[in-house]
Parts: C-alpha cells; structure tokens; sequence
C-alpha cells in the first residue's frame, strides 16, 4: 500500500488545497502568477464564452510542508472577478478565496482524470525526475449561472489518489 499524502474524495466539489490541509498539512503556494489573456479557443468552448473574451490564467505551484506536490492552472471567467490580479499571493486555497471575497456559490464539477509523464520542466518544478508518473485532473467548475473556471492539475501521483463511490448499476 502506498503512503499517500492524501485521498480526495470525489463525491462533493472540494479543492485540491482543501483536501490536503483537511489531513493536516500545512499547505503553501511556491509561486503564482494571475494574467488577463484572451481566452483560447477551447477554454471559450468550455466557459461558455465568447471567442478572445479575456479570462483570467492562473498558474501557481502547491507545497505540502514546503516541498512541491502539485502544478495548478486555472482559467477563470474574468468578468465575475473584477481586480482578481492585485490578489495574487494573499491565498492559497482558489475556491474559499472566491467563495470569501466575491460570494461564489459553487455548484457542481465536471471532472476527467488520467496520468502522464512529467515533462522536464514540471520535474524541475516538483523536484521529481523526468517522467515521474503524475496525475492530470482536467475540470469544469460551475456557478447556478453555468460555468465559472477551468482548471488543470498535475500532482505527484504516488503522493494523492482519488476515491470515488459508486452505487447500484443502470
């Protein structure tokens, strides 16, 4: 059995953040960076928006007692977060950030997960060596009012699992 940093349980939308300082770590962010960029295609697609409206794109990297665990992205609805960027660094947690300061009710989650390699730069990053086994989350995150972010993490996959439950068959 491997000794995994944490268990995320997909049942109810939690964050990545949350679930590792509900075991107990002290959770940090190593660096983030919050810019305003036309939205790619895909992320339009998958936001529900308009072709170049702006988003904010933001990467940072999550420590579980100061060692790097987890590469995070996000792409956010830039409209429904006036002045989001002269917040960068003052919260590690995304979701309670939004949640406290602009009110978002979050309602629902779409997400996929599979596994790659790491790159050489994400391993230099997570201080792992190239092609360390890592677990990709790709997800769509919904307000009442439709979807508010898209977001992608990459996590030391001997470091996290996911636990999902499954009831009765169709």
């Amino acid at each position: 059995m491997l000794d995994y940093a944490s268990t995320q349980k997909l049942n109810h939308v939690t964050s990545f953040t949350e679930t590792l300082c509900q075991k107990g770590y002290t959770v940090t962010t190593q660096g983030m960076c919050i810019e305003r960029i036309p939205a790619p295609s895909f992320i339009s697609q998958q936001l529900n928006l308009k072709e170049n409206e702006i988003v904010y794109y933001i990467q940072r990297v999550q420590c579980i007692n100061n060692k790097p665990i987890g590469i995070i992205e996000n792409y956010l609805n830039a409209e429904m977060f006036p002045d989001l960027p002269k917040y960068a660094d003052t919260f590690v947690s995304l979701y309670k950030f939004l949640e406290n300061h602009y009110h978002l009710v979050i309602t629902e989650a779409h997400e996929r997960i599979s596994a790659s390699g790491a790159t050489f730069i994400e391993s230099q990053i997570l201080q792992v060596p190239a092609q360390t086994p890592l677990l990709v989350s790709k997800r769509i995150t919904f307000t009442p009012k439709g979807p508010f972010d898209y977001s992608k993490l990459k996590v030391i996959a001997d470091k996290y699992e996911y636990s999902i439950y499954l009831q009765n068959r169709q």
